[in-house]
C-alpha cells in the first residue's frame, strides 16, 4: 500500500517539495528608464575602473625604489636635501652649479 505524500524522495536522499512556486511579476519599465539605468550603471562601472587605477598607481608609487633602512649605512646613499642641481656643459661635459651661465672649465655659454 503506497501513501500520497507531498513530498519525494529523490535518488540522492534530499527530500524536496514538490509544489510550483510563481516568481513574482516585475513592471516592465519603459524605455526611458531602462536607458536611464543603462548610463547610471555604466558610469558606475566607469568610475569604480578609475579609482581602483588610481589606487594602483599610488601603490606602484609608493612601492618604486626608494632608499631603505638597508641602504642607510651604505656610502653611496646620498642624504635628502644635500643634492645640489647641476648644468652639463655642451662643449666640454663638464658639470658645474644650477645657477651658472658659463662653464667652470673651459667658459664656454651654458644653456
Amino acid at each position: 500500500m503506497e501513501e500520497h505524500s507531498k513530498y519525494s524522495i529523490s535518488v540522492d536522499g534530499i527530500e524536496q517539495k514538490m509544489e510550483k512556486t510563481e516568481v513574482p511579476n516585475q513592471p516592465k519599465q519603459n524605455l526611458l528608464a531602462r536607458a536611464s539605468g543603462f548610463f547610471v550603471n555604466s558610469i558606475e562601472r566607469s568610475a569604480t575602473r578609475r579609482a581602483e587605477r588610481r589606487k594602483k598607481e599610488e601603490i606602484m608609487k609608493i612601492d618604486s625604489y626608494s632608499p631603505s633602512e638597508q641602504d642607510d649605512g651604505s656610502r653611496w646613499v646620498i642624504p635628502k636635501g644635500t643634492q645640489k642641481k647641476t648644468r652639463l656643459c655642451d662643449y666640454c661635459s663638464t658639470y658645474n652649479e644650477g645657477e651658472s651661465n658659463y662653464c667652470s672649465s673651459c667658459g664656454s655659454s651654458i644653456n
